[in-house]
Order: C-alpha cells, then sequence, then structure tokens
C-alpha cells in the first residue's frame, strides 16, 4: 500500500468506497494521539518491575535519519520509539542517548530495569554502551556477513570474473539469445551482501550449458573447467553457509543457538574464528555475552568472576 496523508479521509472518493462514519483530518489525528497515550500507558504496567533489554536499530532513508527502539522482556517484545532524531546533523551517541532517556520516563523504566542493548557494532554503539554503563550484544547477522565475505575474498578473482560474464550478458542482444535459449536471465552480485553472490553463481550454473548458443565473443569471459571446479566448491560452502543465515534471521532464535551455530561455522571454516569466535575483536562485551550463553545452557557454576559479574543484574529480583 502508498503511504497517504492523513487529510485523504476528507476526500469524496475515500467516503464513497468505506463504511466507516466520516471524520476529519483534526479529528483523525486526535484520536492518534490519543491511542498514542492509551497504548503507552499498556505497555508501562506491562514492563512495570520487569528486567528490560533494548533493540536498537537507526538508518537513514531520503535524508531522513530514523530511529527504533524495541524493548525486550524474557516472553514479549514492545515498539517503544520510532523517531527521527531532532537534531539531523548530530548523528552522535549523546543525541541517541538523549532518545534512550526519553523512553526511560515516557514508559517509567528505571535504570536498574535495563539491563543490555541488541545494537549492531558501529562504533557509536559502543560509545553509548561505554557510556549509559549497559553491555551491548551485537547484531549476530552482521558477524556472520563480515565472516562469509571474508571467506569469499580468497575467490574474487573467478567472482569477478563471473560479475563481467553477468554483465556482457546483459546486453539487449545477449537477453535476446538467453531468451532463444530458453536461460534464465544474468544475476549481478552485490559486494554488500553476500547472498548475491550465492545467487549469481547459482544462476551462473543454470545457464552454463547454454553459453555457447549465446555469442562467441563471451568465451574470453567464461570460466575454465578448472576455475569451475573452484566455484563448484564455493557454491556449495556458501549454500551451506546460507542455511545458518536463515536460522539467524528467525524469530525463536537465542543467543545460545547463535554461539552453537556459530562453533560449528568455525569448525568447518575455520578462517572465520577472526569475526565468529567468543573473543573476537567484534564482541565488546565478551564476558556478558558468554556469561549469557552458560546461564542459558545451565552451566552457571562454570562463569569466571568476570562473567558473574558482567550478568549479575540479570541474575537480581526487580521490585515490582
Amino acid at each position: 500500500m502508498d503511504n497517504r496523508k492523513l487529510s485523504m479521509c476528507e476526500k469524496v472518493k475515500t467516503r464513497k468506497y468505506t463504511r466507516l462514519n466520516r471524520v476529519s483530518t483534526k479529528t483523525l489525528m486526535k484520536s492518534m494521539f490519543g491511542l498514542e497515550s492509551v497504548v503507552q500507558g499498556r505497555i508501562k504496567l506491562l514492563l512495570r518491575g520487569k528486567k528490560v533489554g533494548f533493540a536498537i536499530d537507526a538508518w537513514t532513508e531520503e535524508g531522513m535519519h530514523f530511529v527504533a527502539v524495541i524493548g525486550v522482556t524474557g516472553a514479549d517484545k514492545y515498539l517503544l520509539c520510532f523517531s527521527t532524531l531532532t537534531d539531523e546533523s548530530d548523528m552522535g551517541s549523546d543525541v541517541i542517548i538523549e532518545l534512550l532517556d526519553d523512553v526511560l520516563d515516557t514508559y517509567e523504566i528505571h535504570a536498574s530495569q535495563l539491563c543490555f542493548y541488541v545494537i549492531d557494532h558501529a562504533s557509536v554503539n559502543v560509545a553509548i554502551a561505554n557510556k549509559t554503563l549497559v553491555p551491548m550484544i551485537g547484531r549476530a547477522s552482521h558477524r556472520f556477513n563480515l565472516a562469509v565475505q571474508a571467506l569469499m575474498r580468497e575467490d574474487d578473482d573467478i567472482l569477478d570474473k563471473v560479475h563481467e560474464l553477468m554483465v556482457k550478458l546483459n546486453t539487449i542482444k545477449n537477453r535476446h539469445h538467453l531468451r532463444e535459449a530458453d536461460a534464465l536471465m544474468p544475476v549481478y552480485r552485490n559486494t554488500t551482501c553476500w547472498s548475491s553472490t550465492f545467487s549469481m553463481i547459482d544462476r551462473y550454473f543454470r545457464i552454463y550449458s547454454k553459453l555457447d548458443r549465446i555469442d562467441d565473443q563471451l568465451a574470453g569471459f567464461i570460466p575454465t573447467p578448472r576455475e569451475n571446479v573452484r566455484l563448484k566448491a564455493l557454491y556449495e560452502d556458501v549454500k551451506n553457509l546460507g542455511s545458518v543465515n536463515k536460522k539467524l534471521q528467525t524469530t525463536m532464535v537465542s543467543l545460545l543457538d547463535v554461539r552453537a551455530l556459530f562453533d560449528h561455522d568455525i569448525k568447518h571454516y575455520p578462517g572465520t574464528d577472526l569475526y565468529l569466535s567468543p573473543t573476537a575483536s567484534l564482541v565488546k562485551f565478551p564476558d556478558f555475552e558468554n556469561g549469557i550463553v552458560k546461564l542459558m545452557a545451565g552451566k552457571e557454576n562454570t562463569l569466571t568472576r568476570g562473567e558473574r559479574a558482567a550478568v549479575v543484574k540479570l541474575q537480581q529480583t526487580t521490585d515490582t
């Protein structure tokens, strides 16, 4: 659906095709703000006395800077804030911290209730965690993406060759020849999204047998048999890693599950330990993450002194 102005409710055609009672823009806005207060009050009651984590995401779209804050409890998640920044020229940690303070005040969440952040590994987010003395859990999918990209870097030469082949196949003439050969259209590699590499290699092998019917001038861009062997091995690796990526995107995956998945990847792809190991440089609060994993695994008695201190707030009871 397209985004519409609130004034749409007053348009003749809108009223013609709805059975809802007539409403003015002013009344609609008043009702929306009134509903906001009701929802905030309800969430306030649900969060009272509970340990809470903040999942934070920030992004820029069409020059606008957005921040979303989701409250995470042991059983539920609540969207607490979806807002633009008041000063869009400043994306520093202090601005985000000010926004988080507003969220705490709005929902009457005491600082002792806030146990962690789930946030990406950007330096500004590390600064937020350090300044507020609240540990952060970095996004597992971000670490995994970096690990896979590093793994594929060894084959950049052949991947660049396949990408160049796809570019050549995307001309009007060659796309016509592909249709005549009943072949699929070319797919490009996006270097910022490793899953596109899998799509490109997959498409290459799907149309490989028909490339000799397209254009003789493509011969110099088609990988050699030896390069195809490397491509097939990489294809299988990326396919296996793709299944891990899908699991990371599911809503029920826990930090313990992530640790098991990452340990499995490190075992089969040793080079990924630079990003996936519990002590990787990307992990800014290793004692906290390792402590949670041990608690979830029922291994509280194996907590180190540092891990026990890091997770003590999670183990404390909160006053209601």
